[in-house]
């Protein structure tokens, strides 16, 4: 298994974190996401969920970290690391997202299928990019 890291610093009103975007290579060869939700558990990220890609809008939860894992097909993300950075992930790739980093969707394969956990199963929120203007 091969692990990326990447950094982030607050950037406008996105927060980001001191801690680093790790991306696991192959972490789950195969993939599938009763082995992805599986491993996750004996890992103690629960509140598990699969859908196929993630929001195509760029948000960030502030109450929790995150960790997706590839169970099929492919996936691009746009991160808010170092800069705004593309980062693609193929079947069996891990990604934990710290509180706070920005992501969204950026381009998927038509079976994309992606498995989502918390850090001992906690709730997390939602908040959108374009919610977080003087304007409102």
């Amino acid at each position: 298994m091969k692990t990326e890291a990447y950094s982030s610093m607050p950037e406008g009103r996105i927060p980001n974190s001191r801690f680093p975007l790790l991306v696991h290579r192959d972490a789950i060869p195969g993939g599938g996401a009763e082995a992805i939700k599986t491993r996750f558990r004996e890992n103690s990220w629960s509140n598990n969920w699969e859908y196929p890609g993630i929001y195509r809008y760029a948000h960030f939860h502030s109450t929790s970290h995150e960790c997706l894992g590839c169970a099929q097909g492919w996936i691009e993300f746009s991160l808010s690391v170092e800069g705004w950075t593309r980062v693609k992930l193929g079947v069996g790739d891990v990604i934990v997202m710290p509180a706070g980093v920005s992501h969204e969707m950026a381009d998927c394969s038509e079976d994309i299928l992606m498995v989502g956990g918390y850090p001992d199963g906690r709730d997390w929120d939602n908040i959108q990019e374009r919610f977080l203007t003087d304007e409102l």
